[in-house]
């Protein structure tokens, strides 16, 4: 059984060809130590440099096959012009040529990170036709025999061995072509286990990717993000493990991740029940998954539990309660759940705000095949730094549920989501300890938090005004850019006032009211769990930083860019005990950096 990267194929395969191939190529029994790596989502649109390479397999102590799969049934080639299937589109090019370019490619992109690797192993391709014998041809002027692999070799259950068999035959034929390269010697026994793993990890960046599911539905706006080592750890770990917590701080990549679990539980067949704690969150998860289809179900904690109490009316009164959230609507929901409601796969974003309950542990206990002990879990949380809804509560004892319910914990720590003077700067905030192992987001120097102060309610408005009009018409940002997020509600933040001036009813809206060139605003709890190239944090005062550190963290890890903070004068002192040193960056254009991360 092959290691397969990534683990699973995607929800849309390019044909069911490469499909039929991907599931061959993981259970045949001669492929038990091999590694193969393929083609994922949208990887083709984000880098050119190797061309399209559906399966590249490293095989120990043979080589390395890039293999081009075809899967229309007729293939013909005639005065050098290739035609595939019904399609009379002619291609000059043809799959042996485009094969051995994607080879090349392939070889001048590991060169750059590791010549001495290449040089010792062998490359080749082949072309593989699934649903044909291959093309009716004149002559073998462009490819060897051995190159071509028919749809026999699925039929009689050979392909592992017709694999094995190429990558001989192209040892003997390179030996032959260049007698005195090592590589190529019949006695070579490269690569080595450790050289196929080496590879891998070099090339598996640009295999496996995070391709947002809802990118399918809108080419033109694809959002394709890399994965971190760490991540691929936790990829791993997903597929090796039953149940499984994540923990890590703000920035670590814990939602894509938990969207990435779903996706590949609904590839398996799994019912997938997906919650997490924040509305606004809730919607965004539902929006980026609904491509997954109807077996991952995606709700808030509570919207779930409403649902299974036949959606009863909820009364001001009750939604004013916390008694009524915390217990009343568990228990209800409690007595509602059957077994057609229980789901295969349990998956939590924000868990830190649900496993410390013990009502929503019964609750999701009665909501999984198995329960917690014997079900199926991935959670992912912060449980040290964004519990800002326990309200005073003993924060979960990670060490004493992982080992209760038979899980694996795994621990993230690198920032991929905020540039380092965001990072620094949050961190020092709830003054982490370990704080994050790395910082992955290299951004020039204007990304450093800037603290506003401002010396009343009417001057906190003017400043806020002042800097939404620089942001947009100085700074180039459109206003959907830009979110202002409070420590109070809607009711009572700055912007919130702001938009009841005539100037600002058709820029400011609350968040989830707010369309294009409308900046949105909101609570922090609100917006916990979300993202924007810039935040504004409005209403710090009367002792906020001191009284509300992990609020004020959760609202800087929002931004992905800029970071403005508007504080009372009475909180300057607190803000310069957060300073830090960051190393000068270059000067551009024999420009020096602003100094400091204060305005007044």
């Amino acid at each position: 059984m092959a290691r397969m990267i990534p683990s699973v194929m995607s929800l849309e395969p390019p044909n069911a060809a490469e499909a039929q191939v991907f599931n061959y190529l993981r259970t045949d029994s001669f492929t038990r130590d091999w590694t193969v790596l393929h083609s994922f989502d949208l990887v083709n649109l984000r880098s050119k440099t190797m061309g399209e390479i559906d399966f590249l397999i490293l095989v120990p102590g043979l080589g390395c096959l890039c293999l081009e799969v075809k899967g229309c049934s007729i293939v013909t080639r005639k005065d050098g012009v290739w035609y595939y299937g019904e399609d009379q589109n002619p291609d000059t090019q043809g799959p042996f040529k485009q094969a051995a370019k994607a080879k090349f490619g392939l070889l001048e992109h590991l060169r750059s990170k590791n010549a001495e690797l290449t040089d010792e192993i062998l490359f080749t391709s082949a072309v593989l036709f699934v649903n044909s014998t291959g093309a009716s041809r004149e002559q073998y002027d462009e490819w060897h025999s051995w190159q071509m692999i028919t749809c026999d070799s699925l039929y009689y259950e050979r392909l592992g061995q017709d694999i094995l068999k190429a990558l001989r035959e192209a040892r003997n034929n390179l030996h032959q072509t260049f007698p005195g390269k090592p590589a190529f010697f019949p006695e070579t026994k490269t690569p080595t286990p450790q050289q196929c793993e080496a590879l891998a990890n070099l090339l598996r960046p640009d295999f496996e990717i995070y391709a947002d599911p809802w990118a399918r539905f809108r080419i033109a706006e694809q959002e394709i993000r890399r994965y971190t080592e760490e991540q691929f750890e936790a990829l791993d770990d997903i597929d090796t493990n039953a149940r499984i917590l994540f923990n890590g701080p703000a920035g670590t990549g814990k939602t894509l991740l938990a969207l990435e679990s779903a996706r590949r539980g609904a590839l398996s067949g799994r019912k997938i029940l997906f919650l997490c704690f924040n509305k606004f969150l809730g919607k965004w998860l539902k929006q980026h998954a609904e491509p997954l289809g109807e077996s991952v179900v995606i709700r808030t904690l509570h919207e779930h539990m409403h649902s299974l109490c036949d959606g009863f009316h909820i009364t001001q009164e009750q939604s004013e309660s916390q008694k009524f959230w915390e217990e009343d609507l568990p228990k209800m929901a409690l007595k509602k759940i059957r077994k057609e409601h229980m789901a295969q796969q349990l998956i939590l974003d924000e868990a830190q705000d649900i496993l410390s309950h013990r009502t929503y542990l019964e609750f999701l206990e009665k909501s999984l095949c198995g329960g917690l002990e014997q079900g199926e879990w991935r959670f992912f949380g912060d449980f040290d730094h964004q519990g800002i809804y326990n309200d005073g509560k003993e924060k979960l004892s990670l060490c004493k549920f992982i080992k209760k319910n038979n899980g694996f914990l795994h621990q993230l720590r690198n920032n991929c989501r905020n540039p380092h003077g965001i990072s620094e700067f949050s961190q020092n905030m709830v003054r982490m300890n370990p704080g994050y192992r790395k910082i992955l987001r290299d951004i020039p120097y204007w990304s450093e938090p800037e603290v506003l102060y401002y010396k009343d309610a009417e001057d906190e408005l003017q400043k806020l005004e002042s800097l939404l009009n620089q942001l947009v018409e100085k700074d180039g940002f459109f206003w959907e850019h830009i979110k202002v997020i409070s420590r109070h509600g809607n009711g009572h933040s700055a912007a919130a006032r702001l938009a009841e001036s005539k100037n600002w009813k058709e820029r400011l809206a609350p968040y989830d009211q707010c369309g294009l060139k409308q900046t949105g605003y909101c609570s922090i709890h609100a917006f916990k769990g979300l993202e924007a190239p810039v935040v504004i944090v409005t209403d710090i005062h009367s002792g906020s930083l001191d009284k509300h550190r992990e609020l004020l963290y959760v609202a800087s890890t929002r931004a992905l860019q800029k970071l403005f903070i508007l504080a009372h004068e009475s909180e300057k002192e607190g803000f310069a005990s957060l300073r830090y040193q960051v190393p000068p960056p270059a000067d551009v254009e024999g420009k020096s950096p602003p100094g400091g991360t204060e305005i007044h």
